[in-house]
């Protein structure tokens, strides 16, 4: 089963002019070694682990994770942090439904003011395009595409590229249970149409009935929900036009100091970092995608005391790290996905680009695994 007809037939409100029910796409959906996420996830997972008594402190000392920064109401975790501590969520409870309870866990002050401003939407559409709107602030990568036809909307939300299969079950059961209940915030009693997972029903299936009526698939084709169109565009209940005026521009605050945040050179690195393996990153194109000229790029990336080469090198070596580390990929298999015509030749660049060869880099990453 897939969740809808094919991608052709949808209308998706992403045409120049129209307003969007996805975010912006930036990349390809799924991770990069430098993806960030609002720290909030992070909390709502250790809310969730403290409720079976789980130690707080234990599972962000063996993270790697400084408390103070975690309670930071604006830091950010990365995508490595965040399935690290998820991995050992995972190993610390013996509750299979740990994805279902840490979106229980995910209140209107986890991703506040972004929730904030959702809530007092004047629909569930509105709601949805000021989530597009404003999703950098919850995540850097798109996690999720909307699309309509002419009776259902369709919500597509593929795993997670990069992380194991548990946490990629994980993710997935807090994604739609998150997002359906983003929905049930506009629209109590609302039922979805289906609910389909890719992966087979586990033994807790029960546990899903509550989320999703009954209406839960497993072993279908992809991750998401259908749901009637009609519900787009009810009138909410707690439409509220003044809270949302003063916590949308509290919202864009917080967005313009994330994005100037960012230092120039490390966009220009993770651009790079995430299409190494599907395109060249030339000058050229690197420029046109920041909307500058190869002159301006240059000066740019000078006045933080770095070049385009050297960048290049550390996306070329970020990018190989997480096949390797990450996706699980061989030497072999990582040099062809790199577009290298040999492991050999692939060998030596690792090496100038990382200072180790990818055996030894392989190594070390296991001795890190098995530490932790």
């Amino acid at each position: 089963m897939t969740l809808a007809p094919p991608p052709s037939a949808l209308r998706s409100h992403t045409s120049e002019g129209a307003p969007r029910l996805s975010p912006a796409s930036t990349g390809p959906v799924g991770s990069t070694p430098e993806a960030t996420v609002s720290m909030g996830l992070v909390r709502a997972l250790l809310d969730a682990l403290a409720r079976q008594g789980v130690s707080r402190a234990d599972v962000l000392d063996r993270a790697g994770l400084e408390p103070q920064r975690v309670d930071t109401p604006a830091a950010r975790a990365s995508r490595a942090e965040l399935y690290r501590v998820t991995e050992l969520a995972l190993s610390l409870t013996s509750d299979p439904a740990l994805g279902l309870r840490w979106a229980e866990n995910v209140t209107d002050r986890t991703f506040a003011p972004l929730s904030h401003v959702i809530a007092h939407a004047s629909s569930l559409r509105r709601g949805f395009e000021l989530l597009a709107e404003f999703y950098p602030l919850l995540s850097d990568q798109v996690s999720y595409q909307v699309s309509e036809t002419e009776e259902q909307v369709v919500l597509r939300a593929p795993l997670p590229v990069g992380a194991s299969e548990p946490v990629q079950r994980l993710t997935a059961e807090l994604t739609l249970a998150g997002f359906w209940g983003f929905v049930r915030s506009f629209h109590p009693s609302a039922s979805p149409i289906a609910v389909s997972f890719e992966y087979a029903a586990p033994a807790h299936r029960h546990e899903y009935s509550r989320w999703f009526n009954g209406k839960e698939r497993f072993d279908q084709g992809e991750t998401g929900i259908i749901f009637d169109r009609a519900l787009l565009d009810l009138t909410s209940r707690y439409r509220d036009d003044e809270i949302l005026e003063v916590m949308q521009k509290v919202a864009e605050q917080q967005l313009h100091q994330l994005v100037s945040g960012t230092p120039f050179a490390v966009r220009v690195r993770n651009h790079m970092a995430e299409r190494a393996t599907t395109e060249r990153a030339d000058m050229q194109s690197v420029a046109r995608a920041m909307g500058l000229s190869e002159r301006s790029l240059r000066r740019r990336l000078s006045a933080e005391e770095t070049s385009f080469e050297a960048l290049h090198t550390e996306a070329q070596g970020a990018a190989a790290k997480h096949l390797l580390a990450h996706q699980g990929r061989s030497i072999q298999e990582a040099a062809h996905e790199m577009g290298f015509s040999d492991a050999s030749t692939f060998h030596r660049a690792f090496k100038r680009w990382t200072g180790m060869t990818p055996g030894a880099f392989i190594a070390f990453e296991a001795s890190i695994d098995k530490r932790t």
